[in-house]
């Protein structure tokens, strides 16, 4: 029964893949969208990590009573959760109504403006995230961290445009460099190294790769994940290290990654760092012995902005109260965070008809950030603000899910935010142009946005805005001789 199980959560994990390649390569929907990373975190640390557990149950603080028979209930509510999301993902008309009714803009900013918001984001970034500012610091260090990713996500979508250019494969090595840098010695975490990382990947996407056909697409982003996944393979494998190192300076917590093994680190992604394991312990466990948490993952993402020091009776989330429920021992309990994902999460807080609840409202709230993307597709500065935290939203299906969604929200509107009033400090010092900076800065009427998507073929209503037609037809090779002729030029 086990081998059964453990093939089932393989299979739907292989089909939801194989469903997001389809799309693509049938030209309706893009490679890179949120959706898509959402997907792929539920992949690895919901199904893959599921599967891994089906077939070797652990031992220890949280040892499964009855593996097999949680496992099929744990491989149904991942079903109903991946029906629902796709569902809700596919109704239209919430997303649409919210999209911000405004004309967008026509205008791509020239390379030289592009390296001035390069060198504002990665230093105001820097400046964000190390600086102690007091109270807002949980909120400025997250915004912070999403400038220096916009700063690698700026750089990725000029190299796209001339990746043999010597100079602009210098500086993108000192950016994207730089960014990660900051983004191991800034927080402790593998998401701030995701987010660069992807946000780098975007913007190259984004820029050129997204009008390519979709072979040497494939390629070229696999060329680029490869080594974005050994970095996070390393920082995984020396995360033991990096905790002793964190308050020991900068220069022991490169000697922990350095020291690393990076296959140590993908095996561990690969088996999903049990997140699947705590989601089954909790299953088992609520209501029985613990009394349900009635929402409390959706109420804490309203509450993670407030500090503590405001309001000292600021609930615990679950993975706080996780390693206290387990009664864990030889760590301490009060400082280690164990997230179980959206399984998990729904499991504590009141079972199937949350786990229901919160598939409606993950489709919905990312149906809506990808309208967004793709109404903004060719604006770099409004398009990153809204993929520089992407690591937030692989990681909804692993960690605490309510948190990530706030630290999201606060990274976008704080980015875009950010470069809403730079724009109209570098405008007025005249190192950009008017026409160059987002039109929220200047008119007033530009920024009522009309984002129109693409269009919707009646043949598959699924994808949220399709590529334009004429792309389409290039990549189907129907394209006539005129348009393959712009194309070349």
């Amino acid at each position: 029964m086990e081998l059964v199980l453990a093939g089932y959560l393989y299979t739907l994990a292989l089909l939801t893949l194989a469903w997001v390649l389809r799309q693509y390569l049938r030209a309706t929907y893009d490679l890179l969208s949120m959706r898509n990373v959402a997907l792929m975190g539920f992949i690895v640390f919901q199904l893959v990590s599921a599967a891994r557990v089906v077939q070797r149950p652990v031992s220890g603080d949280f040892r499964l009573y009855y593996p097999t028979e949680t496992g099929i209930t744990f491989a149904a509510w991942s079903t109903v959760f991946l029906f629902v999301f796709m569902l809700s993902y596919r109704w239209r008309w919430p997303a649409s109504k919210l999209v911000p009714r405004a004309k967008r803009l026509n205008l791509v900013p020239d390379e030289r403006t592009l390296w001035t918001y390069i060198i504002v984001c990665l230093v105001c970034g820097a400046a964000f995230m190390r600086l102690p500012i007091p109270l807002v610091g949980l909120v400025t260090s997250k915004v912070g961290l999403a400038l220096v990713a916009m700063s690698a996500g700026l750089v990725g979508w000029i190299w796209a445009t001339k990746p043999r250019d010597g100079r602009t494969i210098l500086g993108a090595l000192f950016v994207l460099g730089s960014g990660l840098l900051l983004a191991t010695l800034g927080e402790f975490g593998r998401r701030p190294l995701i987010a660069v990382s992807a946000c780098f990947i975007f913007g190259a996407y984004y820029s050129v790769w997204r009008y390519m056909r979709p072979h040497t697409v494939l390629k070229r982003v696999a060329f680029m994940v490869i080594p974005a996944v050994l970095v996070v393979g390393m920082f995984t494998a020396a995360r033991g290290g990096l905790r002793e190192a964190h308050n020991k300076g900068p220069i022991a917590q490169l000697k922990a990654v350095a020291r690393a093994n990076p296959a140590q680190g993908i095996a561990m992604l690969a088996d999903g760092q049990g997140a699947a394991n705590k989601a089954m312990w909790i299953m088992e466990r609520f209501p029985e012995r613990y009394a349900y948490r009635p929402v409390s993952t959706l109420v804490y993402a309203f509450y993670f902005p407030i500090p503590r020091n405001w309001w000292a009776g600021k609930p615990d989330t679950l993975s706080m109260d996780l390693p206290h429920l387990a009664k864990m021992e030889k760590v301490n309990r009060d400082s280690l965070t164990l997230g179980p994902g959206a399984i998990g999460h729904a499991a504590a807080d009141g079972g199937l008809p949350v786990l229901i609840l919160y598939a409606v409202i993950a489709g919905v709230a990312i149906r809506y950030i990808d309208e967004l993307v793709v109404a903004s597709a060719d604006q770099p500065l409004t398009l990153l603000p809204l993929v520089a935290a992407s690591g937030q939203i692989l990681g909804l299906a692993r960690g605490e899910a309510g948190v990530f969604a706030s630290i999201y929200a606060i990274s976008a509107i704080g980015a875009y935010a950010f470069i809403l009033v730079s724009a109209w400090v570098l405008a007025r010092a005249r190192l950009v142009t008017v026409a160059s900076a987002p039109a929220a800065s200047f008119d007033r009427e530009a920024h009522e946005q009309d984002f129109e998507p693409y269009g919707w073929p009646e043949r598959d209503p699924d994808p949220p805005a399709p590529l334009p037609l004429e792309v389409q037809r290039i990549l189907r090779g129907e394209a006539d001789d005129e348009i393959q002729i712009k194309r070349a030029a």
